[in-house]
């Protein structure tokens, strides 16, 4: 009895670590407005920038934003952060003026086909001798449906908890979709709450799965008021290794 049981052990081993490297492939490492529930794998290092464009020709702003993310482990991660280069017309181009710090736990998984995680970040933006420190926690929700082509639908909220200025906290509520077709996958995003009325409209996007590694995404916002329109451009660049 005991050399059978012993048998179907080490069986069983080998099946569950099968069964763990099928589980669903995660279709986009990053949305644009968002924010995925999934956490870097453990020694996992993502390196991210969403630039964007906006305005017309005499008032345009744009900037080359930076985020490092490293899983601690396949639950945690840690992440840095900065808002790297800005650009504003007139008066060009700026050096960074905020960086940030975040923590995640996510669980991959939590019930069939859900993915969950939480977060908490701390900001500093500003020049020259002020700056303001921003503390915010979220939390990110996502469901993959398998019957619609492993269509996966998410949201998430950031809510602030503390600023040094004393404002009012914010709450920003977005949520979206991801459709695969081959390598590439359509996203449409929808902000329900925010705390920035700039930040309003609906973003569709198209990622590419260039390579084992590397994903490239376009995206823009489309406004309706006062009438339809596109108003800014999104170009993401990540890379995991």
């Amino acid at each position: 009895m005991r050399k059978l049981r012993t048998i179907i052990l080490i069986v069983a081993i080998p099946a569950a670590a099968s069964a763990q490297d099928s589980k669903p492939p995660q279709l986009i490492q990053e949305a644009f407005s968002g924010d995925l529930a999934f956490t870097q794998d453990r020694g996992e290092i993502q390196i991210s920038s969403a630039m964007h464009a906006a305005g017309g020709s005499a008032n345009r702003t744009a900037g080359v934003p930076l985020e490092i993310e490293y899983g601690v482990t396949d639950e945690f991660q840690i992440s840095v952060e900065t808002g790297g280069l800005s650009y504003e017309r007139p008066t060009g181009w700026s050096a960074p003026r905020d960086f940030g710090l975040g923590l995640r736990y996510g669980r991959f998984g939590l019930l069939p086909n859900l993915h969950a995680s939480v977060t908490i970040g701390a900001e500093s933006e500003g020049s020259g001798g002020t700056h303001v420190i921003n503390t915010t926690s979220g939390l990110q929700l996502g469901v993959d449906l398998p019957r619609l082509r492993m269509t996966h639908v998410f949201t998430s909220v950031v809510a602030g908890v503390w600023n040094s200025e004393g404002t009012k906290p914010a709450v920003d509520w977005v949520a979206g979709l991801v459709v695969p077709f081959g390598q590439l996958r359509a996203t449409i995003e929808r902000p329900l709450i925010v705390s920035d009325a700039a930040n309003r409209g609906t973003v569709p996007g198209l990622v590419w799965n260039a390579v084992d590694g590397l994903e490239i995404g376009l995206a823009t916002t489309l406004r309706t008021q006062p009438k339809l329109r596109a108003t800014d451009l999104m170009l993401s660049l990540v890379l995991e290794f």
